[in-house]
């Protein structure tokens, strides 16, 4: 199945100079390849380049060098497989947490962080789930849809995602903080995911053997099939969409807005693409 995904961020108030670095590109994953990638940044920046962070996650930096209203979109194109590799339903929590220390590149992940603390308080609530010798899909399954029923009106997908993360580490587990899309509400869906149409957020967890587990805790979900994932760090704060930076400020605070649209591909996508690429070739001859 394809995805197109239109991301989309701008101010109403206009900024003065200064820089950013975006974490809009989707990275390919197991299950998951990115069939194609567009940001477009308006105004042009004087500077743009592009780099990978120590997650592995794309990111663009850029700068303007003068006052301007920010716009900026993103689409992408997502392929989802189902042939991903899935955990052992038999192996026991505790072995995913004895392997942890035989990788030292998941260190990270099972630190406390800027934004995921660890305290006694929720060491005790994930513990109720982590009961001996359980097996670990049993685990995720049942604090996921102990963390989903506290969900209130004013929690978002961020926040759940922080606590779930902060519950696993508090395990001995390695668990990275995860940003992507669901699809958008359409008139196939009985009930839409929570996280639909905005950036969405949840947990994953490491398990023996070295396969992640994602748990979308704002949905009760484990291992879901349709989750895109954009990418990962130790809490949001390594993968927010903007990190912006001005040497100049304007006047009171400035307000990024952000939509966000997920959608099956069409074949009006396909012939899309053939007629740009066609007019790009178009041009390449008169030059």
């Amino acid at each position: 199945m394809r995805y197109v995904i239109t991301h989309a961020m701008f101010s109403r108030e206009e900024l003065g100079a200064g820089s950013g670095r975006l974490f809009m590109a989707p990275r390919d994953v197991p299950g998951q390849h990115v069939h194609s990638h567009r940001l477009d940044i308006n105004p042009v920046p004087n500077d743009r380049t592009d780099h990978i962070d120590l997650y592995g996650n794309r990111f663009t930096y850029f700068a303007v060098d003068h006052p301007h209203r920010l716009s900026i979109t993103a689409i992408s194109e997502i392929d989802l497989h189902n042939c991903r590799p899935l955990t052992d339903p038999a192996e026991r929590w505790e072995s995913a947490r004895a392997e942890v220390g035989s990788d030292p590149l998941v260190v990270d992940f099972v630190l406390p962080s800027g934004r995921v603390e660890l305290t006694a308080e929720i060491a005790a609530f994930a513990a109720v789930s982590f009961v001996s010798s359980r097996p670990l899909l049993d685990c995720l399954n049942d604090l996921a849809q102990r963390i989903a029923a506290l969900r209130q009106p004013g929690s978002t997908t961020t926040d759940l995602a922080h606590f779930a993360v902060a519950c696993f580490r508090s395990m001995g587990l390695a668990s990275r903080f995860v940003t992507g899309y669901v699809e958008s509400p359409n008139s196939s869906m009985a009930v839409p995911l929570v996280g639909a149409g905005s950036l969405h957020a949840w947990a994953a967890v490491r398990d023996a053997s070295g396969i992640w587990i994602d748990v979308d805790p704002s949905n009760a979900l484990v291992e879901p099939v349709s989750h895109l994932a954009l990418g990962w760090g130790r809490d949001g704060g390594d993968i927010d969409p903007l990190r912006r930076a001005e040497a100049r400020c304007g006047a009171g605070a400035v307000t990024i807005e952000s939509t966000v649209e997920v959608r099956r591909a069409s074949r009006r996508d396909g012939r899309q693409r053939g007629s740009l690429k066609a007019g790009r070739e178009r041009l390449k001859g008169l030059c």
